[in-house]
């Protein structure tokens, strides 16, 4: 199955470009999320198989099955969802944007942010390859650990180490 998280009713989601992509694949697209913004915005969708709201344990438990992982965000300061989902294995199908660019390039299947047949053909191609789902997987898997606090911990004493020499050579 594909999976999608996050904010569904907000437009920069791309939640209605993919409930048109959903109507195009041949297998489940589930889409965890809250369909209505406290602001009363609200978002209709026919074909992706919403879950509204779920529970960490929840979503940590569809993320277990390695779905294939997408999100046509037009825009995200960072990209949490993707990173939580590469964690865990799950090969990902993302907008071509820079922050996820930085987050997935060389583990990820980018597709131009607003194209509909690419996102379908990018899900089928991986859905009939279990082989380079498996690859994509891992590969997610392997980038996401440069953003675990330890990695991140160590590549900051590295620069202070680093900013330290200077100090001491001047």
């Amino acid at each position: 199955f594909a999976l999608t998280v996050g904010r569904l009713w907000d437009e920069v989601k791309q939640a209605t470009l993919l409930d048109r992509v959903a109507a195009k694949l041949d297998l489940p697209f589930l889409a965890a999320g809250a369909l209505q913004a406290p602001h009363g915005a609200e978002v209709s969708l026919r074909h992706l198989q919403t879950l509204g709201g779920i529970s960490s344990a929840q979503l940590d438990g569809l993320l277990a099955a390695k779905p294939i992982f997408v999100s046509a965000a037009s825009f995200e300061p960072f990209g949490l969802a993707v990173l939580e989902a590469a964690a865990v294995g799950c090969p990902l199908v993302l907008a071509d944007t820079p922050s996820f660019r930085e987050l997935g390039d060389g583990a990820a299947l980018f597709v131009p942010v607003a194209s509909e047949p690419a996102y379908v053909e990018a899900i089928t191609a991986l859905a009939g390859d279990p082989a380079r789902r498996e690859r994509f997987g891992r590969q997610a898997q392997d980038r996401a650990r440069r953003y675990t606090p330890e990695h991140t911990a160590g590549a900051m004493m590295a620069l202070y180490d680093q900013v330290q020499l200077q100090r001491v050579a001047a």
